[in-house]
């Protein structure tokens, strides 16, 4: 067995099931702080909109 092999063995088992509410649920998190960011950002006259 060659060690790429052996890493894909591995690999295969570690494999977790994505729920389709996982992507929305980072994307909404993201963009949630996202705008705190800017906020802070507008707040420090860093960015003038």
């Amino acid at each position: 067995m060659v060690w790429y092999e052996k890493l894909y063995e591995r690999s295969n088992d570690t494999v977790k099931k994505i729920y389709a509410w996982e992507p929305w649920f980072f994307i909404v998190f993201g963009l949630f702080h996202l705008h705190r960011v800017w906020a802070l950002l507008s707040i420090f006259d860093i960015i003038i909109i």
